[in-house]
């Protein structure tokens, strides 16, 4: 594990999966969800090489065959860190033979968190090492705890836009975990608020694209207390709150998503998917804003 800190709040990141495990506040409020099997055991995973579910966990990769774990394989692995100081640390994630089972392809994912003021910046850094073109996607999965304040209740809280958006989410197969962009569910007008409800994730996640600006916020429109968070280099954004009365949202970037219902099993025909030319990387940045 390791942590970061400033005067304002911390970070820990455990070196598995370089996931972040805390999020918490001088004053000792605790913003990040921290896990319980009851309603999702995860906290913050590292999606890639790709986000979501392929159709029957395999996907073709330069006319092969591979088994591909939903959300892909880094969450799994030990990554390295480096880089580590009071408010910053670098991880990084190098191919190895079982990643090659899945992935094959010699490639690096760092990982950067940095801490300034109220704002934590991750920035992921994909470099292909290899001697042919890498196609990825990659994707984080932070949960925020809701309420993030005492005396107020899940209900009490928004989703709110940076602008007035119309939006709509395809359908998402709880089965399969494909999506249907054929049809649409949780769609918005010209709106910059949606009320946050259990019912709205009845159909689970919530998956919109086509952002007039790439900002939301989980607030309280009675405090304007709020967690904001920046995604101009991701094109998705996933808001996922499990069934039953999980005291979390996930707000979600993406570039790339789960298998549509309209495509092949090819990495290189998925939505939105990159392509690093040997050699070469690209590198994504977010940033989640403590407004507590």
């Amino acid at each position: 594990m390791i942590a970061i800190k400033n005067d304002k709040f911390s970070v820990k990141i455990d070196e598995l999966g370089a996931q972040l495990i805390s999020i918490r506040l001088a004053n000792g409020n605790e913003v990040l969800w921290q896990g319980d099997k009851k309603f999702w055991t995860g906290q913050a995973p590292v999606l890639f090489p790709i986000v979501g579910t392929v159709r029957d966990n395999k996907v073709i990769i330069d006319g092969q065959w591979y088994e591909m774990p939903r959300h892909g394989l880094a969450r799994h692995k030990m990554f390295k860190a480096t880089d580590i100081t009071e408010n910053s640390v670098r991880f990084e994630l190098k191919a190895d033979k079982e990643t090659k089972k899945s992935y094959p392809f010699n490639f690096s994912l760092q990982i950067i968190y940095n801490i300034e003021d109220t704002t934590l910046y991750t920035t992921y850094i994909i470099t292909n090492l290899d001697e042919k073109s890498m196609p990825f996607a990659i994707g984080a999965h932070p949960a925020f705890n809701v309420p993030f304040e005492e005396d107020y209740m899940f209900e009490d809280y928004i989703i709110e836009f940076e602008e007035k958006e119309t939006l709509k989410s395809p359908l998402l197969d709880s089965q399969t975990g494909l999506l249907d962009f054929t049809q649409s569910k949780m769609e918005i007008y010209n709106e910059d608020v949606i009320p946050l409800s259990r019912d709205i994730f009845a159909g689970d996640a919530i998956v919109y694209e086509g952002f007039n600006k790439n900002v939301v916020r989980l607030k309280n429109p009675k405090t304007s207390a709020n967690i904001e968070m920046r995604f101009d280099d991701f094109p998705l954004l996933g808001i996922w709150n499990p069934k039953g009365e999980a005291p979390f949202v996930c707000l979600e970037p993406w570039v790339g998503c789960a298998t549509t219902t309209q495509e092949g099993d090819d990495i290189v025909d998925k939505k939105h998917i990159q392509i690093i030319d040997p050699h070469e990387q690209k590198s994504y940045i977010f940033c989640v804003t403590l407004n507590i």
